[in-house]
């Protein structure tokens, strides 16, 4: 999502200058060499907290009691957000309570000061909710933001629920459909290093996933392990498939690597010949352009499957939030979604079959839909170019 943002948002706001703030600006520079990146404090409770209150007390002082106090954003990150004319904001689905308040309020620490400190904050192609505890308050902020974008109608429907009235709300797409691919050559060159080969039999990806271990069992994750095992074995031996465990998450930290999680399964597959477990940490272009060469994809992280999707590589999704329905749903591949909830081995092979013997129809059905996706998707950028315009802003340069 931020690699598409940074590819594209200058389309829809010339001359402009981006500055990412990351929590992990050491990890990220390799990610993106050529943006400007600043270290966000949200992953910081007390010095997010403190930023926070000089924000929030500036705009007290400024609106309150007409008292213009600088002094209290003299800290780098609150001269970012000063500075600003745009805040896009690309939570993707964390702005919810399904991953702990925690993971919820750290998000919306940036959304937050961008608010205190007058800047428009614009909520890009996300999916919001569910709110239980937090209802009152998750009205409070996103009724505040100068634009949200929603990418299924999931969202749209429980944001009119939850009563956003104030910001404009618009339907769109992932970003991360519209993610520029590296060129074909290199995705060769990865193939070859990681040793895998088209004539092996067909390519089928397995995108491995810590997180769907502790959804499908929380008291003895590795069980889903053993399924994925079950199923590579299954894909081998019924399909004559070429099994690829490529992860989509790789930290940070080991803990978060599901290269790790991709290895155990390999342990347990019986014809270890016709398996790949992809061990290099490529970037987000080159993942998409390995995925491509997928026959079909069996996905467990939702980003994996936007790849394959706008590939039009069949795919089979796991799905652990509601956002995997609504955007299956959107691409109209709703039919092809189990449910990490109640699954098996049995439910999942079934589908399998199914979607195996449908798969050249269902890629010409993704084929048909997928320009209309991307140019949703390519309506952020016009929204984010449309928000900086109605701003009324003439600097000599624009920075978001």
């Amino acid at each position: 999502m931020q690699l598409s943002a940074l590819q594209w948002l200058p389309s829809g706001i010339p001359h402009s200058e981006m500055t990412l703030l990351t929590p992990f600006p050491e990890i990220d520079h390799n990610t993106y060499p050529d943006t400007r990146l600043f270290r966000s404090s949200r992953r910081q409770p007390f010095l997010a907290l403190t930023l926070l209150l000089r924000a929030f007390l500036w705009r007290l002082f400024k609106h309150g009691l007409r008292i213009y106090l600088p002094k209290l954003l003299h800290h780098p990150e609150l001269l970012k957000f000063q500075q600003a004319d745009l805040v896009v904001d690309l939570s993707g689905d964390t702005l919810t309570e399904d991953y702990g308040l925690q993971c919820f309020m750290s998000h919306l620490v940036p959304i937050l000061i961008g608010i205190f400190l007058d800047r428009p904050v614009f909520l890009c192609a996300q999916t919001l909710g569910p709110y239980r505890l937090t209802k009152p308050f998750a009205r409070f902020v996103l009724n505040r933001v100068a634009m949200i974008s929603v990418r299924e109608e999931l969202t749209l429907n429980d944001l009119r629920e939850l009563g956003i009235r104030n910001p404009p709300v618009h339907l769109t797409a992932d970003l991360a459909f519209i993610l520029t691919l590296v060129p074909a050559t290199r995705v060769d060159e990865i193939l070859v290093h990681e040793g895998i080969f088209k004539g092996d039999g067909p390519l089928v990806g397995l995108t491995p996933s810590r997180l769907l271990g502790h959804r499908f069992n929380p008291q003895e994750p590795r069980q889903f392990e053993d399924l994925m095992a079950n199923v590579a074995n299954y894909l081998i031996e019924q399909k004559g498939a070429m099994v690829v465990l490529l992860s989509h998450v790789m930290g940070p930290g080991v803990d978060r690597d599901d290269r790790i999680v991709a290895g155990r399964i390999f342990d347990q597959i019986r014809n270890q010949a016709k398996v790949r477990v992809v061990k290099g940490d490529y970037r987000p272009e080159e993942l998409k352009g390995l995925i491509g060469r997928y026959d079909m994809c069996l996905g467990l992280r939702m980003h994996a499957n936007i790849a394959a999707l706008s590939m039009c590589v069949p795919t089979l999704a796991i799905a652990y939030s509601r956002k995997t329905y609504g955007i299956m749903d959107m691409v109209g591949q709703g039919d092809w979604v189990c449910d990490i909830t109640h699954l098996s081995s049995k439910k999942l092979t079934e589908k399998i079959d199914r979607l195996w013997d449908q798969r050249e129809t269902v890629r010409r059905e993704l084929s048909r839909r997928m320009e209309e996706i991307q140019q949703k998707a390519k309506r952020n950028i016009q929204l984010a170019g449309s928000l900086v315009e109605s701003d009324d802003i003439h600097h000599g340069h624009r920075e978001s």
